[in-house]
């Protein structure tokens, strides 16, 4: 808002906002939850103000960098299958000449400028500019208002293009999938037929939303209508085909074999070497991390009892387990496991993918 005054000069603006009278009931809303969390933990404003805004923007320290040009593609992708009107309506944004409140340049001022921020930002995560995609909606749709059917057929025509792209690809990648491993590959051909669907529904809805636009207004309407609809059914087939990588990202197939081990409600459950960030909430079960406190630092810094920096110290907590009758179950990193492997570290396999090794200790192994 203050850089769309300083362009537009509407000063005027301030005064319609209330600012009293929000400020306070948005404080009404907000300030009891922050109150109340700084005075159980009195670490918290320092966390959540300083190391999670200020220091995440300006330093990598948590590692999640990227290029300058990180959220281009993502951009462009979330903006399918309106990606051949987006230049026009951010245009249209630079145009606008609205006596008083111009509200097509403040969407555009609300989009370019987020879409800066975060991109000079030290971390970079893909949902940071969710929030620019409501303004750019917006000024797609003022200019799809005012323009002839042009900018809905080159639409169409960039949504055949996409949907051609998305058949190539898929060509280019099936070719090289004999380099994968194995697990790899069985996702790879199960994703396969989605991936066919949203190529063919791309290449059938850029087309049809040609035909319809060339209808005049009326068709234009219809034009809409159908690149809206298939563009929402190629993004619901794209993420439901994905659904299989998702769960084994997430680990949550693992999910019935690692309730079995755990026993009781006290059962030690490990993760070794990684940070599982699924895991935990669907056995619901805190997990202790071992030598890799990622995104869990801050908080192991205060209560250091609640995870084992060193190998060798979960090493000996696994044994001390073992040798007292207690059932204990681990998620290992590849490599950790094949390095106790060479050991008499006492374990066994519970599940294991190219991600991780899942394992227990042998109390429970004729259960």
């Amino acid at each position: 808002m203050v850089i769309y005054t300083l362009v537009t000069r509407d000063w005027g603006l301030w005064k319609r906002l209330h600012m009293g009278k929000g400020l306070i009931l948005f404080f009404a809303i907000t300030a009891p939850w922050f109150i109340l969390i700084a005075i159980k933990n009195p670490e918290h404003p320092h966390f959540f103000f300083i190391h999670e805004h200020f220091q995440r923007f300006t330093s990598t320290v948590h590692k999640r960098g990227g290029p300058w040009h990180y959220f281009s593609p993502l951009l462009i992708v979330g903006i399918v299958p309106w990606i051949g009107v987006l230049l026009q309506g951010l245009w249209s944004g630079v145009k606008d000449k609205t006596p008083g409140f111009q509200p097509q340049k403040m969407l555009l001022i609300w989009a370019a400028f987020l879409f800066f921020f975060f991109s000079i930002s030290g971390s970079k995560l893909p949902g940071y500019i969710l929030p620019i995609f409501p303004a750019l909606a917006l000024l797609i749709a003022c200019h799809l208002e005012k323009s002839d059917n042009r900018p809905v057929k080159i639409a169409g025509i960039l949504f055949i293009i996409f949907g051609i792209a998305i058949a190539v690809g898929l060509t280019i990648y099936l070719g090289k999938l004999h380099e994968a491993d194995a697990f790899d590959q069985a996702l790879a051909i199960a994703y396969k037929p989605w991936i066919i669907c949203v190529a063919v529904l791309a290449i059938i809805g850029g087309a049809l939303t040609w035909l319809l636009a060339g209808k005049g207004t009326t068709g234009k309407d219809w034009a809409i209508i159908c690149l809206a609809a298939s563009g929402y059914l190629v993004g619901q087939i794209g993420f439901l085909g994905h659904n299989p990588w998702g769960k084994y990202i997430a680990g949550s197939e693992y999910i019935p074999a690692i309730k079995a081990e755990l026993i009781s409600p006290t059962t030690p459950f490990y993760a070794v070497g990684r940070y599982e960030q699924a895991l935990p909430f669907y056995l619901e079960r805190t997990t202790t991390l071992v030598e890799f406190p990622d995104e869990m630092q801050f908080g192991l810094e205060h209560q250091p009892e609640l995870w084992i920096p060193k190998r060798e110290d979960f090493v000996k907590q696994w044994q001390m387990h073992q040798d007292k009758g207690e059932a204990a179950v681990a998620i290992l990193r590849n490599d950790i496991y094949d390095d106790l492997k060479k050991t008499d570290f006492p374990m066994r396999i519970i599940a294991k993918d190219p991600r991780r090794v899942i394992v227990a200790n042998l109390v429970n192994k004729n259960k």
